[in-house]
């Protein structure tokens, strides 16, 4: 009998919460464990060790320094070698240029999925980071176009875009899309236990943002425009929940602008379905995006969803009935699309039914077959 194929997947930073650790296990849990076994090469928390162990992948604590660190090639290429890998899957730029040498030297075939380019992050403004976008876009020119054998992007925006720049190589580029698990029917009691428990009345309107805080994901524009509310906001509560490295110069902007009370941080939660399920719709205010995993959970929760239009988040949430979609970096616009929403109570509920029909199209196990059906067309394995 064969053996089931070994994927061993690189990523050049600590795995602990977010979109990368969401998609890695998904897979593992939708991936047929007599066809494949999954190794780990990356620094992670317990916490996500402790999931992905659980379902049956082995984590080696692997650190590259930098994107072209060849102190870290020597013990990447005896993990591959003494784990009998099969295939290399990459999660990072940060690893391109170590996982195309590796894979020369083994001989193996490799993947990479872009869950979110370089160069969209790389800052917003100043020369300094002119010179960063630059950078990225010649590696991943240069890396990119070449290496490797499967290019997976998981939004169809930046997919068309990076055809535009000439990062997507023609014939080795597939879409497949994020997905996430069916969010549990919308239950009002289990709702409301929630809400007592952080003190909040059935009868107050709840925003909920889930994500990290950093400048990527905007949530000083959500904090400027709910400070244009005025009266439509003042009985509402927001709940950001996430941490990130720009938690304490957000809550002290939140406090200057006499948010207190009205923008609760919560940190980072494991009870996020639940929070979701006690909320009233769902805020997403980034500078840049792929596909969000927190939108598609948001959708799954059956919330209305107002949105900020990067990357796939605009094209997912259609105006007036799943949602709001509101230009980058214009908090005038958010606060708008936020007073409608209080406006009118009765339309979240209908809106939320069609936001779980979205979401049913954007599924954990359509995600992860049709990444295995990409290895399978690498690699021959036993079925």
């Amino acid at each position: 009998m064969s053996r089931a194929v070994a994927v061993a997947h690189l990523y050049g930073h600590p795995l602990h919460i977010g979109g990368v650790e969401t998609h890695l296990l998904s897979l593992m849990a939708h991936t047929d464990s007599a066809s494949f076994r999954f190794v780990l090469l990356a620094p992670a928390s317990p916490l996500f060790s402790e999931k992905a162990e659980r379902l049956g992948a082995e984590i080696l604590t692997w650190r590259p320094t930098h994107a072209l660190d060849l102190r870290a090639l020597p013990s990447l290429l005896t993990h591959l070698h003494d784990h009998e890998i099969d295939l290399l899957h990459l999660h990072s730029p940060r690893v391109l240029a170590l996982g195309r040498w590796a894979a020369r030297a083994r001989g193996l075939p490799a993947v990479m999925t872009v869950h979110l380019p370089a160069h969209l992050v790389a800052g917003r403004r100043g020369w300094v980071a002119g010179l960063k976008r630059s950078a990225y876009l010649w590696g991943e020119r240069l890396l990119g176009g070449r290496f490797p054998d499967r290019v997976i992007h998981v939004s169809r925006r930046a997919m068309e875009r990076a055809r535009a720049l000439g990062l997507a190589p023609s014939g080795r580029t597939v879409l497949i899309e994020n997905g996430v698990e069916a969010g549990p029917e919308p239950d009002s009691e289990r709702g409301s236990r929630v809400r007592e428990a952080m003190g909040v009345d059935a009868k107050v309107p709840v925003g909920i943002c889930v994500a990290r805080l950093d400048e990527q994901k905007g949530l000083d524009l959500l904090l400027e425009a709910l400070s244009l509310l005025g009266p439509a906001g003042a009985q509402a509560q927001f709940w950001i929940v996430g941490d990130g490295p720009l938690r304490v110069s957000l809550e002290k902007r939140a406090d200057l602008l006499g948010l207190r009370g009205r923008a609760r941080f919560l940190g980072f939660r494991t009870d996020v379905p639940a929070l979701l399920g006690a909320s009233d719709f769902f805020v997403l205010p980034s500078r840049a995006e792929t596909l969000s995993f927190a939108l598609l959970e948001a959708l799954a929760a059956g919330l209305p969803c107002i949105v900020a239009d990067a990357g796939d988040s605009g094209p997912l949430v259609t105006e007036g009935t799943t949602g709001s979609v509101v230009p980058c970096d214009d908090p005038v616009a958010l606060a708008a699309a936020l007073r409608n929403m209080l406006a009118d109570p009765s339309r979240w509920e209908p809106m939320g039914k069609e936001a779980r029909k979205t979401a049913s199209a954007f599924t954990a196990r359509r995600m992860a077959e049709s990444v295995q059906a990409v290895y399978r067309a690498l690699v021959p394995c036993p079925r």
